[in-house]
C-alpha cells in the first residue's frame, strides 16, 4: 500500500478541527437561543417600541435590542441572523417587540418590515407642502426629500401618464396606513397610485387630465359646503366659456404662498402666472390636491347660468348671473370684508 502523503494528512486534521469548531459554534448558538427562550418566559413581560433608523447595521440593531432587554445575547442574535441570511435584510422602521418573542420571531419581524402602522388622513385641499409638513410631524418622511421628489421630472414620469411640472394635485387625499421607515418614494407612490385608481374610475382621458385637476383644485379651495361644489364648478366653467378671468382668490393665495383671511387690491396684482385676476384662463397647474367631490363636480357642473358668487360668513355663497346683481349682494352683506369672484 502506498504511503499517505503528509500534506493530505495535515489537511484532514485541519478539516476535522474546522468541523469541530463549526459544530461547537452551532451548539453554542442553539444553547443561547434555548436559554434565552426559557429565561424570558420566567421573567416579567417587557414590551418596547423600537425605532430602527435607515442604514442601521445588524450589529447596532442587536446592541439596541440587548440594551432594551428584548434579547439575552447580541452575539447569538448576530450569528442567527447570519445563519438565516437575514443579516443584511433587517428593515428600518418602528416596531413593537417584547422579550418573550424570541430571537427567531424578532428577526423575522424585522426582515419582513412589519412595523407599527400609522393611520394618516390627507384632507382634500392640502397642498404638497401641507402634506409634507403633516407627514414630517408624524416622523414618517423627510420633508425636504419628499418635496424634492414631488418636483423631480424623472420620478413624475414614472408615476403618471402625463408630465406635469410637479405632483401638486396628483397626491390623492385619502386615509393611508404608513409605517416609519418607508421610503419617501413608497409613500408618494401610494398616493399617486390611489390618484390613478380614481382617474380610471372616473374615466378621465389623458388629454383632459391636467386641465380637469387644475380646475378641480380651484373648486376645492373655493367651495365650503358640499351642496355648492357643482354650482361653483359651473361658475368657473361659464366664465371660461366667455373668456372671462376666473378671479379666484384661492389662486392668488397660492401665488402668495400663504393663507390670509383677506386679500388686498395689491395682492390681486401679484405678478404670478397663478394669479387669475390678471391672467385669463386656468393657471399653469393645480393649486392643491382636490378630493373626489371637487373632481366629480368639475366633471359634472351644475346646469346654471351663474357667473359670480360672494361668500357669506357661514361659508355658503350667494350666486349671481350679472355683475350688477353681484355688486348689490356684496354691498348688502353687512360686515363683509372680502369676496371671492368679483
Amino acid at each position: 500500500m502506498p504511503p499517505i502523503a503528509k500534506g493530505s494528512e495535515g489537511e484532514g486534521v485541519k478539516d476535522k478541527k474546522r468541523l469541530i469548531v463549526a459544530i461547537f459554534g452551532i451548539l453554542s448558538v442553539l444553547f443561547l437561543i434555548t436559554l434565552s427562550l426559557v429565561t424570558a418566559m420566567e421573567e416579567p413581560l417587557v414590551t418596547r417600541i423600537i425605532i430602527i433608523p435607515k442604514g442601521a447595521s445588524a450589529k447596532k440593531i442587536a446592541q439596541d435590542l440587548e440594551d432594551e432587554g428584548l434579547i439575552k445575547s447580541r452575539l447569538a442574535f448576530l450569528i442567527l441572523a447570519r445563519i438565516t441570511g437575514a443579516g443584511n435584510r433587517l428593515k428600518a422602521g418602528e416596531y413593537e417587540l417584547n422579550n418573550r418573542m424570541g430571537m427567531i420571531k424578532i428577526i423575522k419581524r424585522l426582515e419582513e418590515g412589519k412595523g407599527i402602522l400609522h393611520h394618516i388622513t390627507i384632507p382634500p385641499g392640502y397642498t404638497l407642502k401641507d402634506i409634507a409638513n403633516l407627514l414630517e410631524r408624524e416622523h414618517l418622511v423627510d420633508r425636504h426629500r419628499f418635496l424634492k421628489l414631488c418636483h423631480d421630472p424623472s420620478f413624475i414620469n414614472r408615476s403618471l401618464s402625463i408630465a406635469p411640472p410637479s405632483l401638486e394635485g396628483y397626491l390623492f387625499p385619502d386615509t393611508y396606513f404608513l409605517h416609519r421607515g418607508m421610503d419617501e418614494e413608497r409613500v408618494i407612490s401610494l398616493m399617486v397610485n390611489r390618484f390613478n385608481e380614481m382617474v380610471k374610475r372616473e374615466d378621465i382621458k389623458d388629454e383632459m387630465l391636467h386641465r380637469t385637476i387644475t380646475l378641480a383644485s380651484i373648486v376645492e379651495r373655493e367651495a365650503k359646503i358640499k351642496e355648492e361644489y357643482h354650482i361653483i364648478s359651473a361658475v368657473f366653467h361659464n366664465r371660461l366659456k366667455r373668456n372671462m378671468a376666473l378671479q379666484s382668490c384661492a389662486t392668488v393665495l397660492y401665488a402668495l404662498g400663504e393663507r390670509k383671511p383677506h386679500l388686498s387690491v395689491e395682492d390681486t396684482r401679484i405678478p404670478s402666472p397663478y394669479n387669475t385676476y390678471i391672467h385669463p384662463g386656468l393657471p399653469p397647474g393645480p393649486i392643491c390636491n382636490p378630493g373626489t367631490l371637487a373632481i366629480k363636480a368639475t366633471l359634472n357642473p351644475a346646469d346654471v347660468d351663474y357667473l359670480y358668487f360672494v361668500l357669506r360668513e357661514d361659508g355658503s355663497h350667494i350666486f349671481s348671473k350679472t355683475g350688477s346683481s353681484h355688486t348689490f349682494y356684496k354691498s348688502t352683506l353687512v360686515g363683509r370684508k372680502k369676496h371671492r369672484i368679483d
